[in-house]
């Protein structure tokens, strides 16, 4: 087959699958950015690469819920904030047994039974945050989610002798395991810890994925949309929007966890109000409502906040600049762009 014969291909099934055109798209971005770049990078780079893996991770679980039902929180710090101490206590706490049994030690031993703390305890968190704060929309429901996020953190500030209050809580992370006597995980390894991210954050997008395809997602899409179409035939709205909550508090916790296992260290600052308006500001400029949008839109905003405050004092300048011309330029999104690129190709192909 000639060259020009496998681009009149490529082009016919592109005309054909624009859905598929779009993930080729995403998958060849993935593979070169997720996979071949860390693999050629310096270890000292390894660092930002993790952290922009979790904070794209925490921008997606954002996402489900924003993205796709319009419900707006400005409490998500403290779903990230109780996912990264719920990591981080039972190792802190390790060999003191409360009430007489080691249920710190239980956890300490094993990544995958701290990330499932993290993950349960963030969505409990939000499950009854959800509950108590789903009979109000728009604005008074990202308000209340605000003074419930506030309250958890003067607490975790407030109860020093369990959270470190101010100061913290400094963690010495054992080798945790990974598969039980075959396989354990150095956490200061970056390469290992890195690849163990890439693979939570990819496993976790394919459930997500399955979600927003299922009849909740199109539930969600109608919350989105008309929501007073939904009351009209018969469809309680609200369980639907508690569960998109939940979910998405669950996937912020994991994203905490991570974070605490990633810094050897969690503070107050992960509880921080800024937080929850910078996940909104990365899901926005990512592409609400796609998932992966937010997934690259958080990892890049990050790469760029950290790349220039390494060059520039003031950085919030030229970055907050970098932003507004984004929006303006890009009001759809990084995966607005994608999707729109993909149509314009199309359409030149039809021509």
């Amino acid at each position: 087959m000639s060259v020009k014969q496998r681009i009149s291909t490529v082009v016919s099934t592109a005309e054909e699958n624009p859905r598929m055109t779009r993930y080729a798209i995403y998958l060849v971005a993935f593979v070169v950015l997720g996979v071949i770049v860390p693999l050629t990078s310096p270890s000292s780079q390894l660092g930002v690469y993790n952290l922009m893996l979790i904070w794209g991770l925490f921008a997606m679980g954002f996402d489900f819920m924003y993205g796709y039902s319009g419900v707006v929180s400005f409490g998500h710090s403290a779903l990230f904030g109780l996912g990264a101490y719920a990591f981080a206590i039972p190792l802190s706490h390790a060999g003191k047994a409360p009430l007489g049994i080691g249920i710190y030690d239980f956890f300490a031993g094993s990544i995958w039974l701290l990330l499932i703390l993290s993950i349960v305890i963030a969505a409990i968190y939000a499950l009854v945050v959800g509950t108590i704060s789903i009979r109000t929309r728009e604005v008074y429901f990202a308000i209340l989610t605000l003074a419930f996020a506030q309250v958890t953190y003067t607490l975790v500030i407030n109860l020093g002798d369990f959270t470190g209050g101010y100061n913290g809580i400094p963690l010495t992370l054992p080798e945790l395991t990974v598969i039980p006597g075959v396989l354990t995980l150095d956490l200061y390894n970056s390469m290992d810890f890195y690849y163990l991210t890439l693979v939570i954050v990819v496993l976790t997008y394919a459930v997500l994925r399955r979600l927003t395809n299922s009849p909740m997602g199109a539930v969600l899409r109608g919350v989105r949309e008309n929501v007073d179409r939904l009351e009209y035939i018969g469809i309680d709205e609200r369980r639907y929007r508690i569960a998109a909550f939940t979910i998405s508090g669950a996937v912020s916790g994991l994203a905490g966890g991570l974070y605490a296992a990633n810094l050897s260290f969690i503070g107050p600052s992960t509880m921080d109000f800024v937080l929850s308006g910078e996940v909104i500001v990365w899901t926005i400029l990512g592409g609400a409502g796609t998932l992966l949008g937010p997934l690259f839109g958080g990892a890049l905003i990050y790469y760029i906040q950290e790349s220039a405050s390494n060059f520039i004092t003031w950085w919030l300048i030229p970055v907050g600049l970098l932003f507004i011309a984004m929006v303006i330029v890009m009001p759809e999104g990084i995966a607005g762009r994608v999707i729109k690129f993909v149509d314009q190709f199309r359409g030149n192909s039809e021509n």
